[in-house]
């Protein structure tokens, strides 16, 4: 096999891959969802807010540095926390909608946590 079919080969693959990277921004652009299994949950007090920060893994939305959190204030909040941990020690998805949105540089409040059986 010669240079010019595998260079044109892997030029064909690497703008394939770089597409799904980008459907996924795209789509949680869209409908303002993130699908994914519970990479790390951390929680902490901030004055007199129980704080929940977690991430999710291949989330296209949060780094190393960034989370997704929630104040836990009520029996809703208390039940996504729950959620948290079991969707964490199942290894099942969850499914998040964050406040306003993807925004990879700094941490964002949820709005929503769903989980489908």
């Amino acid at each position: 096999m010669t240079l010019k079919p595998l260079l044109t080969m892997f030029c064909i693959l690497s703008l394939f891959c770089t597409g799904i990277a980008t459907a996924a921004v795209t789509d949680h652009q869209r409908n303002g969802y993130i699908t994914g299994k519970v990479k790390r949950i951390y929680p902490k007090a901030i004055n007199e807010n129980q704080r929940i920060f977690f991430r999710l893994k291949g989330d296209p939305c949060k780094n190393n540095d960034t989370y997704w959190y929630f104040d836990v204030k009520d029996a809703v909040t208390q039940a996504w926390f729950s959620m948290l941990l079991t969707a964490a020690a199942s290894d099942t998805d969850i499914k998040i909608k964050g406040q306003p949105g993807c925004n990879v540089t700094q941490s964002e409040r949820i709005t929503h946590i769903y989980q489908d059986f």
